[in-house]
């Protein structure tokens, strides 16, 4: 506030993180926000549904709301305690085509993200301005809003659905046309899936680079991943059955065939016998007794 980031952001700032906040936004804060996205910044609001913060003045601002009531899945789920708890540690491997979630869905590979107590996102009220919306990471369809927090299912009170987590928005002029004269805003249901835990999962730390990525104006590079750790290689029990047996029997089998094959093969060609080239004595002795035959009559 002393350097006046109560009224404005600097000019320089490339972007903006808000990441867990636990306080609503003062109205400067939010207005300043709010001027630096029109004015093509780029934001990345992780928001943390624990605070019970909604965050109406600034999500409103990108036709977004937030619900800060749990979501839970009771059989795909991040396991820490064994517990029943732990079906508030959403996994989700569902996402749209945006370039802000290439990594994850690249090629088919579907990296699952884990959101540790998430809450979320839908569309809020319609934001002056050119504002595009797009849901980028959904919780599976049979994800329910866990409203008594007792982590079961209640029919009466509770629904299951497709909830949305992460939410990309653009905003624009009517006199912009490059992508860069557009501000951008990534706005994720839980800040917890940007934590140090969180973030050893692959997917999680490929989804908040594509997001800095997309963000920055950077999409171009989206997808790639440097990574040295060698990943693991997973089969199907079908598939360890095949390379057990392949290695086991298949394969000796088929060098023992070609051992034999080959050891055939020379053995015929050493009892082969070999043609001599008729000799002089050989062609002469027909012509004597045809000339004794003669000489006798």
């Amino acid at each position: 506030l002393a350097d006046g980031l109560g009224s404005a952001v600097p000019d320089d700032a490339t972007v903006v993180m808000v990441v867990g906040p636990k306080e609503p936004f003062s109205p400067e804060e939010a207005t300043s926000l709010e001027r630096y996205i029109d004015r093509k910044g780029r934001v990345l609001l992780a928001l943390d549904p624990e605070s019970g913060q909604t965050f109406d003045n600034l999500l409103n601002h990108l036709g977004l709301k937030l619900s800060t009531t749990m979501l839970a899945h009771d059989q795909i789920y991040a396991t820490r305690t064994f517990q029943t708890s732990d079906r508030v540690n959403l996994i989700s491997a569902n996402y749209s085509s945006h370039v802000a979630v290439t990594t994850l869905s690249k090629y088919g590979r579907r990296l699952p993200v884990v959101f540790p107590t998430v809450g979320s996102l839908d569309n809020g009220t319609e934001p002056g301005g050119l504002v595009n919306r797009r849901f980028t990471i959904h919780a599976d369809s049979k994800t329910w809003n866990d409203a008594n927090g007792n982590f079961e299912f209640d029919s009466g009170t509770e629904v299951r659905r497709a909830y949305e987590l992460a939410a990309v928005v653009t905003k624009r002029t009517a006199s912009a046309v490059l992508p860069e004269e557009e501000g951008r805003a990534v706005v994720l249901a839980d800040s917890d899936g940007l934590t140090d835990l969180a973030v050893r999962n692959q997917g999680n730390a490929a989804m908040f680079v594509d997001a800095v990525r997309w963000l920055g104006g950077e999409e171009s590079i989206s997808g790639r991943i440097n990574n040295e750790e060698d990943v693991p290689i997973v089969h199907t029990r079908k598939q360890d059955l095949g390379w057990f047996y392949g290695s086991v029997v298949f394969a000796p089998a088929l060098v023992v065939g070609f051992g034999l094959l080959f050891t055939r093969g020379s053995r015929k060609a050493r009892k082969a016998p070999t043609k001599r080239p008729p000799s002089t004595a050989d062609t002469a002795a027909p012509n004597n007794v045809v000339a004794q035959q003669e000489d006798s009559q």
